[in-house]
């Protein structure tokens, strides 16, 4: 019974210490228009994580904007910020990381579920699966499109025919709007509606949708840093 009961302490102490069990962060994107609520999955894509994380305590995307508004689709930012003349100028970034699309596979329950889903966030790219640096985008829609697959990774041969190409890189997703907090989500959502719902001129918001700072959500325990 004593040793159940230092093992229960321990335990307990071990959580206290450590500040979370979860591999999850959780994340605020503020907008002008409304916030973001996210958790940042490094179990399903660490690199990616780790990558954002890094960019984001550095107070990169503090006055970035969402550059590229596809309404049902998308909206992407990250990358470009606000010139004298209201253009959109393009921010130097570190080195490409590779894309871990096949992480993302790999969490699948089934070969046609989801990852892309909306209110995910994922890292945008060039046609270089392995391009991507800071910009991201959050799905404003369902993008099955936009997943990775391979054929013969798949969980069960007989959906070969639902994929068209033998293999696609997909885009990888590292998280997505906090779910188990109603108040949160809602808020996510309708800020996520107001930038896709934004008028555009070739996907470029008319009016400036400016990321006026990205950061851990209230809670200094997210930031252990990644190794």
């Amino acid at each position: 019974m004593l040793k159940s009961q230092v093992l229960i302490s321990i335990f307990i102490f071990l959580f206290a210490t450590t500040g979370y069990a979860s591999p999850n962060k959780q994340i605020k994107i503020e907008t002008n228009l409304g916030n973001m609520y996210l958790e940042l999955n490094d179990k399903q894509a660490k690199n990616t994580v780790g990558n954002f994380v890094n960019y984001m305590n550095e107070g990169y995307y503090n006055g970035t904007i969402f550059h590229r508004v596809i309404n049902n689709f998308m909206i992407q930012g990250g990358g470009f910020e606000l010139g004298k003349k209201g253009q959109h100028v393009k921010k130097s970034t570190k080195a490409p990381i590779k894309n871990e699309g096949k992480a993302n596979f790999e969490f699948k329950k089934a070969d046609t579920d989801v990852i892309n889903k909306k209110g995910t966030i994922s890292m945008a790219r060039t046609n270089d699966p392995h391009s991507a640096t800071s910009q991201f985008f959050i799905n404003h829609k369902d993008n099955a499109f936009l997943d990775y697959y391979n054929k013969s990774e798949l969980k069960d041969p007989k959906n070969k025919s639902k994929f068209k190409k033998d293999m696609n890189w997909g885009y990888t997703v590292f998280g997505g709007f906090i779910q188990n907090d109603d108040k949160l989500l809602k808020e996510s959502n309708a800020t996520l509606e107001k930038i896709a719902t934004t008028k555009t001129q070739n996907e470029k918001p008319l009016k400036p949708v400016i990321i006026k700072k990205i950061s851990f959500l209230n809670s200094d325990k997210n930031k252990k840093p990644l190794k």
